[in-house]
């Protein structure tokens, strides 16, 4: 609809604030990791997954759902199992509910 979206925004405030290029490229990227620089490819994996982390816990549009996180090619290509994204799963869901009360009004 405005011709840029949450990835583009995301992208050219790091540029304005001087963050390190690595970071730009990942946030630019992580709905398709296929564009990212091969030099940045595992951060930008990482925020890729950490997207349909928050997708899983209901953070976000829900635009898309995400059942088996093991499934995801991003953690694969970790090489993080089943069982060590269950595990990081339920730190998130942990932290986010610590945390989540700070941004209520």
């Amino acid at each position: 609809m405005l011709g840029f979206d949450h990835t583009d925004v995301g992208t050219q405030l790091m540029v304005k604030w001087s963050f390190p290029p690595e970071l730009a490229n990942a946030v630019k990227y992580h709905h398709d990791l296929s564009e990212s620089d091969e030099e940045y490819i595992t951060l930008t994996r990482i925020v890729n997954l950490g997207n349909f982390m928050a997708k899983k816990l209901g953070v976000g549009f829900d635009d898309y759902r995400v059942d088996d996180l093991a499934q995801i090619p991003a953690a694969a290509a970790l090489n993080l199992d089943g069982v060590k994204l269950e595990e990081l799963q339920e730190k998130l869901s942990e932290h986010y509910e610590n945390e989540r009360d700070l941004f209520r009004l």
